[in-house]
Order: C-alpha cells, then structure tokens, then sequence
C-alpha cells in the first residue's frame, strides 16, 4: 500500500478527449472528483462537442482548480484524426509540469473511488510496469460483462503510464481508423517496458465499444482497417476473427472485420507507424501463435470469467 507520505507527494495527471458525452461524462468527473488521490491535473478537451458536454465539464472547471477545460470548435463529423489532436493539445496543456504517472481516461467510464491509489501502488511493486490498467466491465443492454482482453495490454481509455515510460513514446500518432492506443501500449513493449491488465480492478463502461461514431456494423468494418494500418499480420488477423466468431453480431462482426482489412489491403492503406514498430507487432503474433499450438511446453490457458481474447 501507499504510505501517508507517498500518498502526499505522488503525482499523477489526466488527459480526456470528449465528443458528444453529455449522458456520461458527470458521473466520470464525479468519479474522479471522488479518487483517495486526485490528480494534480486533468485536461479535458471537448472534441468538437455539440450536445451538453462543454456546459457540463465547465460547471465543474470552475469549481475545481485542477480540472482545465478546453473546448475546441465543431468539426463536420468525428474522426479519430480529430481525437488524437484532442489528446495532443491536452498534451500540450502538461509540458512543463512535474509529475510521476499520466492516464488517459475515456468519459463514458467511472471508477471505484481507490482505482488510480491501486494503480499506482502497482507501479511502486513494479519498476518495469510502464503502462497499466484495470479490466472493463460493458455495462448496457441490462449486463455487466467483462471486456476480453490479453493480459499483456489495457484498454485504450484507462492506460496509466509511468512517466518515463510515456516520453520515450512520445506524442499520440494519428491513425485514420483509431488504434492509438494500441500503439502507444506496443510501442512501450517495444522499449522494454511491461504492459499489465490489472484484473482485480474493476473500471465500468457505459457506451458499447466503437459506437461513438455510427453504429457496430460500421464499427466493426472500421475495425478491421485499423487492424491492417496497425500492422496485423494477415494470418494472425484471420485467426484472431475466427476465435470471435460468436461475438455479437454473431458471424457478421467477425465477418465485416474481414471485409474491412481486405478493403485496406486492396487499397494499399498507408499506415503512421514506422517498419520497426510493424515488424515488432508481427514478431509478437508470431510468438502468440506459436503459444496456442497443442504442443508447445510453454503453452498456458488462462481462465476467466469470460474468454481472454487475442
């Protein structure tokens, strides 16, 4: 645990891109309003926000000196090139600042009132944790369900980096089909640095995954491009499809994630990542693969309450 003096001098900070999150977002800053510890900042930038969202953030920036608000102009429709600049400007807000951890934070997610003290104190047990993270719980149509994941990363929207983690990484890039998140957490692989989902902290989600900008169908052909600028192997990419055959909508979504990457393919989808990053990304799904053949020594099963997915 976090000592008492720890506790007064451990210093984190928060970014959060936000669009259209009037119906979530109070009960995220609510949530954070209620941390054992606060953060020393938090960066909210309203995407182009056109419903209540800015109303809402600036009622509590005004009550709350940590919290900077910063609302940038409406944009035709929402991208994820928008949202990473969202992010970066955020960024930009904390050059300067001292502090020990940075966490990216979705706002359509609340957290137990101790979630950033137990992250943190992973950390502190951990020198070579370099970004780290609780499991999503999708909380919608009457269901809490667990959000399959591989344990060896975390979700885009509770990574908490450890600051010389986070600035060997850089600035977010920008990937026309989202997966930002995905490259800020392999690229910290990359340089060494471990990558954790922490199970037994629980982080509830209130919007189904993807559907911020259209609907699941859309979200999952869109999936698929991302996957192909990511950098996935086409072997590996069929595989990890066919193991998510039965994910709602079944057949269709696996379905559409295909037609989506072949789409990228076919039209020579230029991606932001560099040839190392991408041949990083396939030397892991290359050992993943070998990993789930019946008759590697190494081979480990991991149970869970629900499939831990590749």
């Amino acid at each position: 645990m976090i000592s008492e003096q720890t506790v007064n001098t451990v210093k984190y900070v928060l970014i959060t891109a936000a669009k259209n999150e009037e119906s979530f977002i109070e009960n995220t800053i609510q949530s954070v309003l209620n941390q054992t510890i606060k953060p020393e900042r938090w960066v909210i930038v309203s995407d182009g926000s056109t419903d209540q969202t800015n109303n809402i953030v600036e009622q509590y920036s005004s009550k709350n000196k940590f919290i900077e608000f910063i609302a940038l102009p409406p944009t035709k429709e929402r991208n994820f090139g928008s949202k990473v600049n969202a992010l970066n400007r955020a960024l930009k807000k904390l050059e300067g600042m001292e502090f020990d951890f940075i966490g990216n934070l979705d706002a359509d997610l609340t957290l137990d009132n101790r979630y950033y003290e137990n992250v943190i104190n992973r950390f502190h047990a951990n020198p070579k944790l370099g970004v780290a993270g609780g499991i999503v719980l999708d909380c919608f149509d009457n269901k809490i369900t667990p959000q399959n994941i591989s344990l060896n990363t975390v979700a885009g929207g509770i990574q908490v980096f450890r600051k010389q983690c986070f600035e060997k990484i850089g600035y977010y890039l920008p990937f026309k089909y989202g997966g930002e998140d995905a490259y800020m957490e392999t690229s910290a692989r990359m340089m060494g640095w471990e990558v954790q989902t922490l199970t037994d902290l629980k982080v509830l989600h209130h919007r189904p995954t993807g559907t911020g900008m259209g609907s699941l169908s859309k979200a999952n052909l869109r999936n698929g491009k991302m996957f192909y600028t990511l950098g996935y192997s086409p072997i590996f990419f069929l595989v990890r499809c066919l193991y998510r055959i039965l994910d709602k909508p079944i057949l269709i979504g696996s379905t559409l994630n295909i037609i989506g990457y072949l789409w990228a393919f076919f039209t020579n989808e230029k991606s932001p990542a560099s040839d190392a990053f991408i041949n990083f990304v396939r030397s892991e799904q290359r050992e993943r693969l070998k990993s789930l053949l019946p008759f590697n020594k190494k081979r480990t099963v991991v149970k869970t309450s629900r499939m831990i997915k590749i």
